[in-house]
């Protein structure tokens, strides 16, 4: 009885940890109206006023680039240096690169894909070949 007992324990520790690493990897879950707010911000960002080219820039406004990064989906964010991106779109994507501008020595894009528009670092960028 106490061997069933312990299988029992171990068995119920064992799926408690396989669904907390799942839930890790699943990624933001967010309920209707916070995607919709995602949406609405986004698409505010992409029709506010006119972006400028950042000197030096690799990709000027016009050009066509690639989504790079670590994972599969590349964040998008609403203003140059956000912690928290508002849309995603996938790693190898084709962008419409729209303009650029520096903040913190570091070159960001803002980029029409097929997941919106927003802004991303140059790091997130290779040239459309």
């Amino acid at each position: 009885m106490k061997r069933k007992n312990l299988y029992t324990i171990l068995a119920a520790v064992t799926a408690l940890i396989l669904l907390s690493l799942a839930c890790n990897q699943a990624g933001e879950i967010i309920t209707p109206a916070e995607a919709t707010q995602n949406y609405v911000a986004t698409k505010e960002a992409s029709e506010s006023g006119v972006v400028g080219d950042a000197e030096d820039a690799d990709y000027p406004a016009d050009s066509e680039a690639i989504l790079t990064g670590v994972g599969y989906l590349v964040g998008l964010y609403s203003n140059p240096g956000d912690v928290s991106a508002v849309t995603f779109a996938t790693r190898g994507d084709k962008v419409t690169v729209e303009g650029s501008q520096y903040l913190d020595d570091v070159i960001w894009y803002r980029v029409e894909s097929s997941a919106g528009s927003g802004w991303v670092p140059a790091e997130n960028l290779k040239p459309f070949e």
